[in-house]
């Protein structure tokens, strides 16, 4: 029924009123409804959830589980067999990368009884009932079995190249799909975002990495310096990540402004994207600096009026140019220490290993573990973390023993104290 808004407002009432009446609502709860706002459709929801998020390792690590939910998923179910291992490759819109999913294409009862399927919700309004936690176990469980599968389908490629096999048992990729979920549902404020949080992440398995001994150390430091079309830059990079313990995604981050002379320190950003100060002995900040100046140019230069300081530090070559890297050079280091060395590829080898190695050595006498955590850049995770801190003066102390070098925070403090006590008349 169509109400006419140049009736007077008794007439206008009693349309309504009589509205009421053929659709069962009362007067309020119509005029209720007609007063709230249609809801936010989730495709529009997901993106501008994706356009607020800061960091792009974010953007991408949890897009794939958004748009998974938008565009549906399945028939997929928890069997290998051959006809439910062959890919399904979806060209994405507006981009030249595909989406690889697998459907379910067998007909065992094992198959038909673990069927899952997502119908999509792009076109829905978000709701509590359309954010729900049916919504998070489907899509986790769907993200897993996804990940085994197109793991299966990799190791079959990896053992044609006579490489060992990756890990392929989903939990990853169940666990991000449920944080993907949480922190959508979040951002949405729909009461559903409660019962999210009651789904439990699956366990992860131990990672099974050690630390490396002495003599893997100085055959890795070694091949890194002499091999490669770039051994002057990879050898920084290594030298670099010894120093702070930077993972692989802060090494592009490192910039010239975050070399600080005054305190010796370089400021590492990776995780959290917070930036941390690490000490590091003088010798790396100046052979960091040069590589800068020399391949960056004058932005790079801090005498110089040109000067950037968010500039970056480490350049490859590119032709007769220098270009930023990315974490691409890291797979190309990581790529040559597994195809070289028979163990490293056996272990699958990474840039994590390094700070595991370092981390290891710092919870070895005098030290301890608190030295370990603050290299890490891990977070307390109890009230009794506090009374062992390590602070940074005390890890510099560590660092210099290990690396050999020398740092204000360790060293001339005898000077320093004389000079004060000679200054304040006390010597």
């Amino acid at each position: 029924m169509t109400i006419d808004h140049n009736n007077s407002q008794g007439q206008r009432n009693e349309t309504v009123e009589e509205l009421a009446a053929r659709s069962g609502y009362t007067v309020a709860e119509l005029q209720a409804l007609l007063a709230k706002p249609a809801a936010v459709l989730v495709r529009d929801h997901v993106a501008a959830y994706a356009a607020s998020r800061k960091s792009k390792r974010t953007r991408e690590t949890y897009a794939c589980h958004h748009d998974r939910m938008l565009r549906g998923a399945g028939p997929v179910c928890d069997q290998t067999c051959e006809p439910c291992l062959v890919p399904v490759r979806t060209r994405k819109p507006g981009t030249k990368s595909d989406t690889v999913d697998f459907a379910c294409r067998c007909e065992c009862s094992d198959c038909r009884l673990s069927r899952i399927t997502i119908a999509p919700i792009g076109h829905l309004g978000v709701s509590a009932d359309v954010y729900s936690k049916d919504l998070v176990v489907s899509l986790s469980l769907i993200a897993g079995r996804y990940a085994i599968k197109s793991g299966i389908v990799a190791n079959r490629q990896r053992a044609k190249r006579g490489l060992p096999p990756k890990k392929a048992d989903g939990h990853n990729a169940a666990e991000t799909a449920i944080s993907a979920m949480r922190s959508l549902f979040l951002d949405a404020g729909v009461d559903s975002y409660q019962d999210a949080l009651k789904v439990k992440k699956p366990a992860r398995s131990p990672k099974g990495r050690r630390r490396f001994e002495d003599f893997e150390f100085a055959e890795l430091i070694l091949l890194t310096e002499t091999s490669g079309n770039d051994p002057e830059l990879d050898a920084l990079i290594l030298e670099a990540a010894i120093a702070t313990g930077v993972r692989t995604e802060g090494v592009p981050a490192m910039t010239v402004g975050g070399l600080r002379f005054d305190t010796q320190m370089c400021a590492v950003k990776d995780k959290g994207k917070s930036s941390v100060d690490m000490p590091v002995s003088r010798e790396t900040l100046d052979r960091l600096l040069a590589h800068a100046i020399e391949r960056g140019g004058p932005v790079c230069d801090p005498t110089n009026p040109l000067y950037v300081p968010d500039s970056p530090v480490f350049y490859y070559r590119c032709g007769s140019r220098y270009q930023p890297i990315t974490e691409r050079r890291i797979d190309n280091i990581i790529g040559r220490w597994q195809e070289h060395l028979p163990w490293a590829r056996a272990e699958q080898v990474g840039f994590h290993h390094i700070r595991h190695t370092i981390g290891e050595i710092l919870t070895r006498e005098p030290y301890g573990p608190h030295y370990k955590k603050t290299y890490l850049r891990h977070a307390d995770n109890s009230v009794t973390d506090i009374y062992g801190k390590c602070e940074i003066d005390m890890l510099a102390r560590a660092m210099c023993k290990l690396l050999r070098f020398e740092h204000p925070l360790v060293h001339g403090v005898d000077a320093r104290k004389k000079e004060t006590m000679e200054r304040l008349g006390l010597a």
